[in-house]
């Protein structure tokens, strides 16, 4: 049926993310799932032609216009969703092992992971850790190599999550300045924050962006 194969794709993500595991690339469906697309968006062209080319109004080819174009973006969606969640995974796997490559893929120490990482995977996971050692290297001010000791990256720093197992924040934070009195904080994750005028936080931007329009509060640059 129209949109089995994408179903199934979240239906993996959904079993990955239950299971807090790595599972196989599953080729065989992406690659239906993305044959089927390109059906859709023959049909999506041929049928728009008709449809344009009509006198007169047809419901029918309407009807296939939109069918077809809710199951191409469906088709989209669940590609986006099953290669988004792929990486999360990854870069969950490199944060547990406190963000050491060496730790989280190799071959001694996570066998399981490393079983069921494709070479797109592992071109990702050494493309991202060479960012972190990027990071690392620009704070302690020195280059570093495979032979160094593994460094933690919040050793020294708080910068991002606190901790050198907590993965770096995945929203936007800001420091703001109170300009006004009385104001209180609603935030998206349910936490009500009384807020003093002239004290500063580090919030997430959507947060307070509604106040910055307002002017209660300024960003501090």
């Amino acid at each position: 049926m129209l949109g089995d194969h994408g179903l199934a794709l979240v239906v993996e993500s959904n079993r990955s993310i239950q299971t807090k595991s790595l599972l196989p690339y599953n080729t065989a469906t992406v690659r239906n799932v993305v044959r089927e697309s390109h059906s859709l968006s023959d049909s999506l062209t041929l049928a728009s032609e008709i449809f344009t080319s009509q006198v007169e109004y047809d419901r029918g080819s309407e009807a296939e216009l939109t069918i077809s174009a809710l199951a191409l973006n469906r088709n989209m969606r669940a590609l986006l969703v099953y290669h988004q969640q792929r990486l999360e995974t990854l870069q969950d796997k490199f944060w547990e092992r406190g963000g050491v490559l060496r730790q989280a893929f190799s071959e001694e120490e996570a066998p399981e992971t490393r079983k069921n990482m494709d070479p797109v995977d592992i071109n990702f996971t050494q493309a991202y850790a060479k960012l972190c050692v990027d990071f690392k290297e620009s704070y302690y001010g020195r280059e570093m190599d495979e032979e160094d000791p593994p460094v933690q990256l919040m050793e020294a720093t708080s910068l991002l999550s606190g901790g050198t197992t907590e993965p770096p924040p995945k929203e936007f934070l800001v420091s703001v300045r109170v300009i006004g009195e009385g104001i209180v904080l609603e935030a998206k994750s349910g936490n009500v924050l009384s807020l003093h005028k002239g004290s500063q936080y580090l919030v997430p931007y959507e947060d307070v962006e509604d106040m910055l329009v307002m002017g209660t509060v300024e960003l501090i640059e």
